[in-house]
């Protein structure tokens, strides 16, 4: 039963992630570059999620990847704010 609600969570997960990606192309906000940050973010989630589904996928590989994705995290988030930032004031305050 565990390994059953797991499974659907995860599933969910993944399909969750593209959320973004498809309001983005459905309200036409592509050319926005803080939504194609938002977007690009979400699609590179997904994407390591789904590693994580995939049966036939190496597990060494699937770690590997997971270490380097959990370190850029953070900072792929801190740049996407910075770069979406309008104020001069709120961009100082991350340098």
């Amino acid at each position: 039963m565990k390994t059953q609600i797991y499974q659907v969570v995860s599933y969910l997960t993944v399909i969750m992630c593209c959320v973004p990606v498809v309001i983005v192309l459905l309200k036409k906000l592509w050319r926005v570059s803080p939504f194609q940050y938002y977007a690009i973010y979400w699609v590179i989630n997904g994407l390591v999620n789904s590693m994580l589904l995939i049966e036939w996928f190496p597990r060494k590989l699937i770690e590997v990847v997971s270490v380097i994705y959990n370190l850029l995290d953070f900072p792929m988030m801190v740049g996407i704010i910075y770069l979406s930032a309008f104020s001069p004031k709120f961009k100082r305050s991350f340098v």
